[in-house]
C-alpha cells in the first residue's frame, strides 16, 4: 500500500467504541503543502487543491515532512502561471476595472516619485542659486514642524487674505527640493489680520526666528529648520517683539520689544520703534547693548559683524562696537552718531561695507501715476525706490538712487558688491508680470540679470520674501542654471496627488467599461443580424420580409 493509502487508512480506522471520534490533525507534510497551494488562485484551488496534493502526497519520499526546495520552485511556476491565466480572464470579463487597476497602480507609482527625490541638504548647497521658478501657491503644503525641510534657500508669504480661498501661507523653501508652511509663523500671527508673524531667515538659511504682534507674551521663537526643534526666549516685554536682524555668522540676533502690540497693516505705516534687544541663536540673552538708543527703528550689522548700527525715530545712527567692555556689554557708541536714510531690510549693507541700500524715493520711469481729473492733467510722481548711500563719510559720493530700478518691489540683498538683488512687480515697459521676477541689478550701469520668478497665480500676492546671500551670489555667478525641481511639498500635496489619481482610474475604468459593453452590443447585434440572414437564405426567403 502507498504512503497516500497507509494514511488514508490509518486515519479511517475505526475508534474504539469507549473513545469519542476526533478528527485526525493534518500531517506536517500536507500542511506545508496546502500552505504553498494558497499561492493559487482561489477558484483554481477550489477545483483542483485536492486533486494537486493527493499527487504531491504520492510522489513523496518516505519520512518527508515539508516540501522539497525543487516542489517549492515548481509551485510558485504553476502558481504565477495560475495567476496570470486568471488575470487575464478577468481582463476579459472586466476591461474596465483591469484598466482603472493599472492606471491606479502605475499614476500611483508615479505620484510618489517627486516625494521621494527632496532632500535636507547642508548649507553648502546654498551656493547653487536659486531655481529658475520657485514654487507657487498650495493648499497642502505640509509643516516644518512634523517635516522640517533642512537647509532654506528663500523664505516669503504668501496670499494676503483678501480673496476669496486666499489663506496667508509663510512659505519656506528647502534647497533639498523640500516646500514647508512655516506653522510657527502661521501660529503666532495674532494681530495680523491672520498673516504670519513677524519672521526673519538666518544668513545661513539653517533657521528662522519668529516674534510675535500681540501684547501678551513677548518672546522669541527660533526654529532650526533641520531638525523642527524649536527654542524660545524669556518674555522681553508686554507688547509685540519683532526680529529685525541677524548677526553674520548666525550667532546672535537682534530684537526690538515694543510697548504695545503690533498690527503692520494699521498705524501711519511708518516703521515701528522699541527697545533693542540682543539674544544668542539658542534662545539665551545675549549682551547688554549699553549706550543704545532707547528706541530704535531699525537695526544692521556691519559686513564682519564688529558693529552694529542702531536707527532711532529721528533717523540718527547709533554704532556700537562688538569689542565688549568687561561689564559684558556689547560696546560703546561711535564719538559722532551720523543720519541716515532707513535701510532697505535686512542685510542692506553692501559685502564690502562701501553702501548701504536704503529705502527712499527715486524718480523711476513707470512710477506711480495719479490717475488724471481731466484729460491731460495726469501727474507722475516719484516711486517708493532704493537708494544706496556711500558709507565712508564727507568724501563719499551723494547718495543716489539703484539704476534702473523701474517696478522695484523689495530689497532682498546683495549678490557681489557691486549687485544690488531686487524682486519687482513690473517687467522693463512698466507692465506687471507673473510671475513675480528677482532681479539682479548692477548698481554702476543698471544692467538686470534674471535670477528667478514666483508665480502668484494672479491671485496670491507674494511679500516679505527673504534669500540668503550666499543663495543671492550663487545665482548671479549662473543665473538660471539650477532647474525648477519636482517639488515636495509634504504628504498632503502626496494625498491630493494620489486622491487625483485614483478619479483618473475611476474615469478609466468607466470609459473602458462602457467601450466594452458597446462593443459586446454591437457583436451581439451583428450575429444576431448574420444569424436572421442565415435562416432566410436556409428557408428560401428574404430575410427583410415576414
Amino acid at each position: 500500500m502507498n504512503r497516500r493509502g497507509a494514511r488514508s487508512s490509518s486515519s479511517s480506522s475505526p475508534s474504539s467504541p469507549s473513545e469519542p471520534q476526533q478528527a485526525s490533525p493534518q500531517e506536517p507534510l500536507e500542511t506545508s503543502y496546502r500552505r504553498w497551494l494558497r499561492l493559487f488562485p482561489r477558484d483554481w484551488r477550489r477545483r483542483r487543491e485536492e486533486e494537486v496534493l493527493a499527487v504531491l502526497l504520492d510522489a513523496a519520499a518516505e519520512g518527508q515532512q515539508r516540501a522539497t526546495s525543487a516542489e517549492r520552485a515548481d509551485l510558485l511556476r504553476a502558481a504565477a502561471g495560475a495567476r496570470a491565466t486568471a488575470g487575464a480572464r478577468a481582463a476579459r470579463r472586466a476591461p474596465g476595472r483591469t484598466a482603472g487597476l493599472v492606471v491606479l497602480v502605475v499614476g500611483t507609482t508615479l505620484a510618489l516619485l517627486p516625494a521621494t527625490t527632496a532632500s535636507t541638504v547642508g548649507p553648502e548647497a546654498l551656493a547653487a542659486g536659486l531655481p529658475r521658478q520657485l514654487p507657487g501657491y498650495s493648499y497642502a503644503t505640509e509643516s516644518v514642524s512634523s517635516s522640517p525641510p533642512g537647509t532654506a534657500l528663500a523664505l516669503y508669504q504668501q496670499g494676503y487674505g483678501v480673496e476669496f480661498a486666499d489663506f496667508p501661507q509663510a512659505v519656506v523653501v528647502g534647497a533639498g527640493g523640500s516646500v514647508r508652511r512655516l506653522d510657527l509663523a502661521e501660529g503666532r500671527g495674532e494681530g495680523a489680520q491672520g498673516d504670519p508673524g513677524a519672521m526673519l531667515l538666518s544668513p545661513d538659511g539653517t533657521r528662522v526666528a519668529v516674534g510675535r504682534y500681540d501684547a501678551e507674551r513677548a518672546d522669541v521663537a527660533i526654529q532650526d529648520l533641520r531638525t523642527g526643534e524649536v527654542v524660545r526666549s524669556r518674555v522681553l516685554g508686554s507688547g509685540a517683539v519683532l526680529p529685525v536682524a541677524w548677526s553674520p555668522d548666525g550667532r546672535q540676533l537682534v530684537a526690538l520689544v515694543l510697548a504695545a502690540g503690533f498690527n503692520p497693516y494699521g498705524g501711519d505705516g511708518g516703521p515701528p520703534a522699541g527697545t533693542p534687544v540682543v539674544l544668542n541663536a539658542d534662545g539665551s540673552a545675549g549682551p547688554a547693548l549699553a549706550g543704545a538708543p532707547e528706541l530704535v527703528e531699525a537695526a544692521e550689522w556691519t559686513p564682519d559683524g564688529r558693529s552694529l548700527l542702531l536707527t532711532d525715530e529721528a533717523g540718527v545712527v547709533t554704532k556700537l562696537g562688538a569689542a565688549a567692555p568687561e561689564d559684558g556689554s556689547a560696546g560703546a557708541p561711535a564719538a559722532a552718531p551720523w543720519t541716515l536714510p532707513f535701510p532697505a531690510g535686512p542685510n542692506a549693507w553692501s559685502p564690502d561695507g562701501a553702501l548701504l541700500a536704503t529705502s527712499g524715493t527715486c524718480p523711476y520711469r513707470g512710477s506711480d501715476v495719479i490717475p488724471p481729473r481731466a484729460p491731460g492733467e495726469g501727474i507722475t510722481v516719484p516711486a517708493t525706490g532704493l537708494v544706496l548711500v556711500p558709507t565712508g563719510g564727507a568724501a563719499s559720493p551723494a547718495p543716489h538712487c539703484l539704476p534702473d530700478g523701474r517696478g522695484y518691489m523689495a530689497f532682498l540683498g546683495w549678490a557681489g558688491a557691486r549687485t544690488v538683488v531686487v524682486a519687482v512687480s513690473a517687467d522693463t515697459e512698466g507692465t506687471e508680470t507673473d510671475p513675480v521676477p528677482i532681479i539682479a541689478v548692477n548698481v554702476d550701469t543698471g544692467e538686470r540679470t534674471r535670477l528667478s520668478a514666483i508665480p502668484t497665480s494672479g491671485n496670491f500676492a507674494v511679500s516679505r520674501l527673504q534669500v540668503p546671500s550666499a543663495v543671492l551670489a550663487g545665482s548671479l555667478q549662473r543665473p538660471g542654471a539650477a532647474p525648477t525641481t519636482a517639488w515636495d511639498h509634504g504628504r498632503g500635496d502626496l494625498a491630493l496627488r494620489i486622491a487625483a489619481v485614483a478619479a483618473l482610474a475611476g474615469g478609466v475604468a468607466l470609459a473602458v467599461a462602457a467601450a466594452a459593453a458597446a462593443g459586446r452590443s454591437a457583436a451581439a447585434r451583428l450575429r444576431a443580424s448574420s444569424s436572421r440572414a442565415s435562416n432566410g437564405s436556409s428557408t428560401g426567403r428574404d430575410p427583410g420580409t415576414t
